[in-house]
């Protein structure tokens, strides 16, 4: 677990990656937080302590930065479906049209050349 996470935090994600981690991994990612500068070293010893670093991950309770909070039932699969629609599916962007309109375009770029243009 620690070399996945050690290698994904460290050479593989992206700015815009979101990652949910498990509540047993919670120490890897508040270590990773740490080495990020994101974590000040006083947190370390407080795991699962009052007031201290939470064993599942949390935006709300946790000093340090998480993507997903997580619990003992799981997260259900928003955090899934959001990361998949942000990796693969193109933002809707407003595209000026001449003569002042506007035309909402949801057409995936890389469709335009195999379809021969907007659909």
């Amino acid at each position: 677990m620690v070399s996945i996470m050690t290698s994904l935090w460290f050479e593989h994600l992206r700015a815009g990656d979101r990652v949910s981690v498990k509540p047993h991994a919670s120490p890897v990612l508040h270590a990773i937080n740490y080495l990020l500068g994101s974590l000040d070293e006083s947190y370390l010893t407080t795991l699962r302590a009052f007031g201290g670093l939470q064993s599942y991950p949390s935006r709300s309770k946790d000093p340090d930065p998480v993507d997903y909070s997580t619990g003992s039932v799981g997260i259900g699969p928003r955090p899934h479906l959001g990361a998949l629609a942000r990796r693969y599916v193109p933002v809707t962007s407003a595209v000026p049209r001449a003569g002042g309109s506007t035309r909402y375009s949801a057409t995936p770029s890389w469709t335009k050349g195999l379809l021969g243009g907007d659909l």
